[in-house]
């Protein structure tokens, strides 16, 4: 009976060995965040409200994992995720820089305007990082503006810090279109 307990714990503190072992030889993984850079508006103006969306992703599944795509071939960076999925982190930079604008604030009870937003494609392809995003304008239920807008960013370099920047950079350019549009409705 002894010998059986001492073999089960000998058993027991191999396993927690090479477990420990196996697993220090993997990388941590990293997570990401997009978002906008905005300006925060001083000035004490009248602003139109928004009402915004939740914003979709047209495809059918939705991952926080950042796809790359070599020619014909799809995968993700090893390690690396966005912290949020995509779709939320583009809804919250939408709010921010709805907020931080001079023009327009965010409305939850129904505002002046309403914006509608899906991502229709957020990935890495041929060293670009690729976002496009269709957006509607709509007062009072009647649509004024529907537009897809395409960014792609040359990246400066390989590897995942890149990939991210490039996604930014695409949304901050993004974002800055929507708003310039949404003025025209003001």
């Amino acid at each position: 009976m002894k010998t059986k307990i001492a073999t089960y714990i000998l058993l027991s503190c191999i396993a927690l060995l090479l477990g420990g072992c196996l697993a220090k030889s993997t990388a941590p993984t990293q997570y990401f965040l997009l978002n906008a850079n905005t300006n925060k508006c001083e000035q004490n103006i009248e602003k139109t409200s928004v009402t915004i969306s939740e914003t979709k992703f047209l495809d059918a599944v939705e991952s926080r994992e950042i796809l790359v795509i070599d020619n014909v071939k799809m995968r993700t960076f090893e390690n690396a995720k966005f912290i949020n999925l995509p779709s939320e982190m583009i809804s919250q930079s939408l709010i921010l820089a709805v907020n931080n604008s001079c023009d327009f604030y965010v409305s939850l009870d129904g505002g002046y305007l309403r914006l509608d937003s899906k991502i229709l494609s957020l990935q890495i392809k041929q060293n670009y990082a690729q976002i496009t995003i269709g957006y509607s304008i709509f007062k009072e239920n009647k649509l004024l503006k529907s537009e897809i807008l395409d960014k792609n960013i040359k990246l400066k370099e390989q590897g995942v810090q890149a990939a991210v920047i490039g996604l930014n950079d695409g949304l901050n350019e993004i974002i800055k279109e929507i708003l310039e549009n949404l003025k025209e409705f003001r």
